[in-house]
């Protein structure tokens, strides 16, 4: 059985009612998940069911079948124990065991991974952006094996849960040397080469793996894909890619070497110039470096409860940035598949494990039925987009103490202009918000329990770095006045270029800060203030490849009573795993930290006629340190004391950073 193991496993979602764990298997097998108690491993705690083995199981291509055992207790209580140590095992058929300590995915030679369901959260680890090329370092994700390492059976010093916050993968920006052997594990994968639907005016897109190593971004171009990457040169495009990509940094189980230099793949890669090889260079290397991790990751992943949110780079950059974006990717054959194949690889490798109750049959059926076709179907076809598409269920909730939601900012977003800065979430995803809150209120209330201080998966920061975000509007408000100048409106009308600096102006300054559309922003604060009620929150970030931390509040009065309110709050942003921001940026982050005052005020004092409203928030000073923005590469720490945060930890290798989280308190506005 190990030998047919292609990732994993994972576990994943993982309460009192259920134990979740992923993994992807080259062939068909009959499985079953039981829980163990650790101190009494003869002791069998929760099984999974044999009649759900048909809906724990896809067949995605020839040789890949995704799997999400789902074990419930078998207990008189039924429900897991909390605050005790368990195990999982998986079964074969015959009874045969996988044997965990051969695959190394054990600690201390143990015989099984070890887990545990927290009745309150004392430490989570979160993170995002991880690129295998983004770094020359070790890859941050690795700090959390070492932590398991050596506290994994020590419930006070062992961390509860992991949440990836995004950018899992980066679908549009792949390293040459290992996009040459994801296309040959696609093929490996599916058993057949995809083809790709492309513009009326150009043959379909096959054979892909005729595209020359770096060729990909003239491709998209010619066939009016309408993305916007700017390091689309090898672009994953089919699902086979995206699947193989997720089996590589999930912990590539059947250990696919890269090509060790640029010497090996040179001769199948474009042209590039005599002054780039270096970086070239430099960037196999880096991947090289990265896989001689992954048996730490995929060992990590195996002993701790894991979440993932997509963020823009899962899917391509600058995924929905503006309502014109979205719809000439929409009506493109080519960008829209290429958006489903994302989406679907997204579902069966990550968003499956959060909550398998967010996915219909239909949806399922038709990205399964796909893959198993025997010859091109037009209705499936358009079923298959369409579902995947306008699913909408990707966000998930977690009953933990305090409680976490992760918010969906990417596919339920909302233009009020089709070239501007867009509402990170629309009013049907806010209402999505609201009965997750009141779903998680509920199970409190049953429990007998409060829930202080919930914390919120934002993938970009909703208190961001306030100079940059500053920057950013000022440019884009100078913008749209001289591009409603009358003869700037005319001149655009006449070439049918409506929109185009603004257009260009969010996509190359990436406006995709909470703030870069205030309605949509005061829209989302108010929620949480005046309708859930919420007064107190964590706010869980990356994105921005830096990291800090930020205190504050933000207070309005109610559109409708008149009456006011004040919601504080925290902003803990760590990024990135593996993707520094670049020399010069640095430069501009640096400068601009040692001139800026760290508290920072935003509000629409000046509508007198208007609901008010008022943003304040400070940056953080670190423990023992001036510097308050960090660009290191790292994996962030929130820590609790009976459920509220105190402390906040940047662990970068060697020298990690810490913050000290100040008590938030109501106050009046």
């Amino acid at each position: 059985m190990i030998t047919s193991i292609l990732a994993g496993p994972i576990l994943r979602r993982t309460t009192q009612n259920r134990i979740c764990v992923w993994l992807a298997m080259d062939s068909e097998q009959e499985l079953v998940l039981e829980i163990l108690e650790a101190n009494n491993q003869n002791k069998r705690l929760g099984v999974s069911q044999a009649d759900e083995l048909l809906v724990s199981r896809f067949k995605l291509g020839q040789r890949l079948y995704v799997y999400l055992l789902q074990a419930y207790p078998s207990n008189g209580n039924n429900v897991f124990p909390i605050n005790t140590l368990c195990h999982y095992r998986i079964l074969d058929s015959q009874g045969k065991e996988l044997d965990f300590k051969a695959a190394k995915l054990t600690y201390e030679g143990l015989e099984y991974p070890i887990f545990h369901v927290p009745s309150t959260l004392h430490s989570i680890l979160h993170g995002s952006c991880r690129k295998p090329h983004g770094d020359a370092g070790e890859d941050a994700l690795a700090i959390a094996d070492g932590l398991l390492e050596q506290h994994h059976s020590d419930l006070t010093q062992r961390p509860d849960l992991l949440l990836l916050t995004g950018d899992q993968i980066y679908a549009d920006d792949v390293e040459a040397s290992l996009l040459d052997v994801l296309r040959e594990k696609a093929l490996y994968l599916t058993g057949s080469s995809e083809i790709l639907p492309s513009d009326y005016t150009q043959p379909p897109l096959n054979p892909i793996n005729e595209i020359k190593l770096g060729g990909r971004a003239e491709v998209l171009k010619q066939h009016q894909s309408g993305l916007s990457s700017d390091e689309a040169g090898n672009h994953l495009l089919t699902f086979g890619e995206f699947a193989a990509m997720y089996l590589f940094v999930f912990g590539n189980a059947q250990t696919w070497q890269t090509p060790p230099n640029w010497e090996a793949i040179k001769d199948k890669h474009i042209q590039i110039p005599e002054d780039k090889i270096q970086d070239y260079q430099n960037y196999t290397k880096s991947v090289v470096k990265f896989g001689e991790t992954l048996w730490k990751i995929r060992r990590l992943l195996a002993n701790i409860p894991t979440y993932m949110i997509f963020d823009d780079h899962d899917v391509t950059d600058d995924w929905n940035i503006t309502g014109h974006w979205y719809d000439k990717v929409r009506t493109s054959q080519l960008g829209r598949r290429m958006v489903s194949n994302a989406l679907a690889s997204y579902w069966a490798f990550q968003g499956w494990g959060n909550d398998p109750d967010n996915f219909d049959a239909d949806m399922i059926q038709a990205v399964t039925s796909h893959f198993n076709r025997i010859s091109s179907d037009p209705v499936d076809e358009e079923r298959y987009d369409l579902m995947t598409w306008k699913h909408r269920g990707w966000g998930f909730s977690i009953a933990t103490i305090p409680p976490i939601i992760a918010m969906d900012s990417r596919t339920q977003r909302q233009p009020d202009n089709p070239y501007y800065p867009v509402h990170l979430l629309d009013r049907y995803a806010l209402d999505w918000l609201r009965v997750e809150w009141s779903k998680l209120k509920n199970t409190a209330s049953e429990a007998g329990t409060n829930i202080d201080y919930p914390i919120l998966i934002a993938t970009t920061p909703v208190m961001g770095f306030s100079p940059l975000e500053r920057l950013v509007q000022v440019i884009l408000l100078i913008i749209g006045y001289v591009e409603n100048l009358p003869w700037i409106r005319a001149l655009e009308t006449a070439f049918n270029k409506q929109g185009l600096v603004m257009e260009w102006a969010v996509d190359f300054l990436d406006a995709e800060a909470w703030t870069a559309n205030l309605a949509g922003f005061t829209d989302f604060m108010d929620t949480l203030l005046h309708k859930m009620h919420v007064e107190k929150c964590v706010f869980l970030s990356g994105d921005v490849h830096y990291s800090f931390t930020t205190s504050g509040f933000y207070s309005s009065s109610n559109g409708y009573t008149g009456n006011k309110k004040r919601l504080d709050c925290y902003q803990l942003t760590s990024s990135s795993l593996r993707n520094e921001p670049s020399v010069s940026q640095r430069k501009i982050l640096n400068t601009i930290q040692k001139k800026i005052n760290p508290k920072t005020s935003i509000s629409n004092w000046w509508r007198f006629y208007a609901s008010q409203w008022r943003l304040e928030h400070s940056l953080l000073p670190s423990i023992g340190r001036k510097q308050r923005v960090f660009e290191d590469c790292n994996l962030g720490q929130l820590q609790f004391e009976q459920g509220q945060p105190i402390k906040h930890t940047l662990l970068i290798a060697g020298n990690n950073v810490e913050y000290q989280l100040p008590p938030l308190i109501n106050r009046p506005t």
